[in-house]
Formats: C-alpha cells, sequence, structure tokens
C-alpha cells in the first residue's frame, strides 16, 4: 500500500473572511460577514501550435481565476470600501458604477488527513475585483426562505518577489510570474499571523 501520511483527505467549510484594501500605502482589514461559499474557477487559456504537419507545442494565457464570494447578507463595510454603497445625509444609497478598486482577500478553510486530525488552511488571495451582488426576497411560506448573495469577480495576482520580498522576481528566463493564491497550513511558519497583514509572495532561493 502507498505511504499517505501527510496528505489532504478532505477540504470543508469556509470562514473568517476579511478584504484588505490599499489606500496611499497604507491597508485597512475589514471583516465580512458570514461566508457561505468561495468558489475559484481557473482562467487558463492555451493554443496548439502546429509546424510540419504536426503539432509541437502549446502555448498558456494564464488569467487567474473567476471568483465568486457568497455570503449570508451583503455586507454594507464591503460595499461602501468597493463603491457599491454611499452614506447620504439620510440613509445609504446604491451609487453607479464608476470606479473599480481591487482588493486582497483573505480566508480559511478546514481539512483533514488521513491522522483524523481536522486543522486550518489560511489563504490569500491578490488583486481581486469584484461586482455588486444581485439581490432577491422571498416570501416566507411553510418554511423561512433565507436568501444568500453572490459576489462574482477576478483575481488578478501579484507579482512575485525576490528573496527579500522588495523588488520583483525575475526567473532564469526573464519571466516574473504572477501569485494568485497564497495558502499556508498550520504546521508552517507564519502561520500565527498570516492573516493580519497581506503576505508578500517572496521567493525560496535554492538551498
Amino acid at each position: 500500500m502507498l505511504d499517505k501520511t501527510g496528505k489532504i483527505m478532505v477540504n470543508f467549510n469556509v470562514h473568517d473572511v476579511q478584504i484588505a484594501v490599499k489606500t496611499d500605502a497604507v491597508y485597512e482589514y475589514i471583516p465580512l460577514g458570514y461566508a457561505s461559499k468561495i468558489a475559484l474557477q481557473k482562467q487558463l487559456a492555451s493554443k496548439d501550435i502546429y509546424g510540419d504537419g504536426k503539432k509541437i507545442g502549446k502555448l498558456f494565457n494564464d488569467n487567474g481565476y473567476a471568483l465568486t464570494l457568497t455570503l449570508t447578507a451583503k455586507d454594507l463595510e464591503l460595499e461602501k470600501a468597493l463603491g457599491f454603497k454611499e452614506e447620504l445625509a439620510v440613509g445609504t444609497a446604491d451609487i453607479e458604477q464608476l470606479k473599480s478598486i481591487k482588493v486582497d482577500l483573505f480566508f480559511e478553510t478546514d481539512y483533514q488527513g488521513i491522522d483524523g486530525v481536522k486543522k486550518v488552511k489560511k489563504i490569500w488571495l491578490y488583486q481581486v475585483e469584484l461586482t455588486p451582488a444581485d439581490e432577491e426576497y422571498s416570501q416566507n411560506e411553510d418554511e423561512i426562505n433565507p436568501s444568500t448573495v453572490a459576489y462574482t469577480g477576478m483575481v488578478y495576482g501579484t507579482e512575485e518577489q525576490d528573496s527579500t520580498g522588495t523588488t520583483d522576481y525575475v526567473d532564469a528566463n526573464g519571466n516574473t510570474p504572477l501569485i494568485f493564491k497564497l495558502s499556508l497550513d498550520s504546521d508552517e511558519e507564519g502561520y500565527d499571523t498570516f492573516e493580519q497583514t497581506v503576505a508578500v509572495p517572496t521567493h525560496k532561493d535554492a538551498a
């Protein structure tokens, strides 16, 4: 039998979502309401290259992730930070969308290995752009009909940094890769404070 020690058996749950909004090089961290689902769909396009009558290679265009963030209800602080709502002299208004604001998004999810121990994974998504959520209000009938809201958008990613965390990393072929998602397991360095500041995705030099 193959040794599956350390392998994840199952991922489940989503909780403790927050966004980091950067203004003049200063981050504001905004905890969101209650999450019910986060869905990421990879946006990877490819094109086959042909020569001499046969397929000789493939080109890739990685556009990050399409994102759906589902909450149990609209989050006022999120919508104000992204320019979806504005407090007026009386009340709060849904306003015309006049700008696009990218944020970094943090969330936690649970996982369990073959050892049967439940653990928490922490995740940052970089340069997330969201669109306003649709609204639906359902009449209670024989049962209560709660509504959820889904914010859709894209995860555009940020440039990988060199090992100092201050300069874009350039690989041996002249590329600076984009980092879309950074995850940390409970036994890795920096786990306890991972959610407190936006994690800088730094390159790990060879030993």
